[in-house]
């Protein structure tokens, strides 16, 4: 039981750290450009950043995804990576959380794991 919860909170944290880090890039400087039919896209580091998390994330669920089943690992992570989407956004983004959120997480935890009785072994 506790290597699926692991797995499935290492995944929310890389997976919410990508985001965060996409969300931050794209307001630093972050462009795309059209000139004589060419597309040119201004990255920086902090993008990139984000999109080697982001796609990290995606090879890590393909991990988990072999060790835990898709109706147990799908519902935690999501409940994982509500709250660290939310608290990673107030510590970088400077976002609130708000009373709303807290309830919000609190009601998604606790139905992953009654959708969840009894099929961790």
């Amino acid at each position: 039981m506790w290597k699926t919860i692991i797995i499935s909170a290492i995944y929310a944290l890389i997976s919410s750290l990508g985001w965060v880090f996409v969300k931050a890039g794209l307001k630093d400087n972050f462009r795309i450009t059209i000139e004589n039919e060419v597309v040119n896209i201004g990255f920086n580091r902090i993008l990139i950043l984000g999109l080697f998390f982001y796609f990290f994330s995606f090879f890590f669920s393909m991990y988990a995804l072999r060790q835990i089943n898709l109706s147990i690992f799908y519902p935690l992570s999501i409940g994982f990576g509500n709250i660290c989407i939310i608290l990673l956004a107030q510590l970088y983004l400077n976002e609130k959380i708000t009373i709303t959120q807290i309830i919000g997480i609190f009601i998604v935890m606790v139905g992953a794991v009654v959708m969840n009785i009894g099929k961790v072994s």
